[in-house]
């Protein structure tokens, strides 16, 4: 199908539109002035909700279509449009030159068919079979990864984190309420590669790592799925791979305020100093770390391994350890129910 099969000129009626979406197959139509200049898109739902609103299907379009539509250059990178087509849920994504004028299209469904031709290194490993004990009891009902915050779930948000960086392809680590958490991850799959990684028994927060396929060759990033990270996630990504380190772990300074009287003592045991209730700033574990694939060596098979237990396992064989710091604002730690919004 050629590209000029899509576009529909401003004048035209609704109906029109609806022919031509019959026609084409396709969802969203590109409108374009009497010199193919792009004006806008139209899609069946915006039609649907012009319908229900009004009834009319000779009205004119110009109204109704959107006319800040996103588009590309002729000179567009595939692995770019990839990302924004998987974030944004476009159907389509016009193409034009200087002067405006739609000189090709790009289709989501015909980047989907690429997709599925070939099976990819995964990007991220997302930490979702634990029992969220600190959630409960409303995590006896619903798994954490499941649970709402600031409108989506804490999964959905920590996909589309990294999706805006490029980094498409998730396994997510599962043991309680897989099946649950499968069935609602499974709504993405036209947009993003998730695989799952099936736990048959808990493994901790380091054990999953060596379940991963021996076919994996590239550095992936391993997330808890009550951590949400701001920073730039490519940035990272690049730290860890120029360090060549086999693991970085990304953390941030915060502070903590100790609730007591805290006593300075010398060493014959006469009081120096009080100070009450100090405030004290340290480095944390975010719950982000980035892992070249040897790390599945270092994990025992099959047994609970937890991340402090991993770290002081690679500090006692001498392996260099990747630290990348980022500002405390740049992470939200989401396990506290107070902060969600799911009931």
């Amino acid at each position: 199908m050629t590209f000029k099969k899509l576009l529909i000129k401003n004048n035209s009626s609704i109906l029109q539109v609806i022919d031509k979406l019959n026609n084409t197959g396709e969802k969203t139509l590109i409108v374009v002035d009497n010199k193919n200049r792009l004006l806008g898109t139209i899609s069946d739902g915006d039609i649907r909700r012009h319908i229900k609103k009004e009834k009319n299907l000779k009205i004119s379009i110009k109204n109704i279509f959107n006319n800040k539509p996103y588009t590309c250059s002729i000179n567009y990178k595939r692995d770019d449009l990839i990302s924004i087509f998987k974030t944004k849920k476009y159907d389509l994504i016009p193409i034009t030159n200087k002067n405006n004028k739609v000189v090709d299209v790009i289709l989501w469904s015909s980047f989907l068919k690429l997709g599925k031709t070939k099976k990819q290194n995964f990007d991220v490993m997302i930490l979702a079979g634990g029992l969220g004990k600190r959630l409960s009891p409303y995590s006896t009902i619903l798994p954490k990864p499941l649970f709402f915050y600031n409108g989506s779930t804490i999964t959905e948000q920590i996909i589309h984190k990294f999706a805006k960086y490029g980094f498409l392809n998730f396994i997510i680590s599962v043991n309680y309420k897989k099946n649950i958490i499968k069935s609602y991850l499974d709504n993405f799959k036209p947009y993003f590669n998730i695989d799952y990684l099936f736990e048959s028994k808990m493994l901790g927060t380091a054990g999953p790592l060596g379940q991963i396929s021996n076919n994996q060759k590239k550095s992936f990033f391993l997330i808890n799925c009550d951590t949400l990270i701001s920073a730039n996630l490519k940035k990272i990504y690049n730290y860890h791979i120029q360090g060549n380190y086999l693991m970085t772990i990304v953390t941030a300074k915060i502070d903590f305020k100790i609730d007591y009287g805290v006593l300075e003592i010398d060493k014959k045991n006469k009081l120096k100093n009080i100070n009450e209730k100090p405030i004290v700033n340290n480095d944390i574990l975010t719950g982000l770390y980035v892992f070249h694939p040897d790390i599945k060596k270092i994990i025992p098979r099959n047994k609970k391994f937890d991340m402090n237990d991993l770290i002081l396992k690679l500090l006692k064989q001498n392996k260099d350890i990747g630290i990348y710091k980022i500002n405390k604002k740049s992470w939200k730690d989401v396990s506290k129910y107070e902060m969600l919004d799911s009931f």
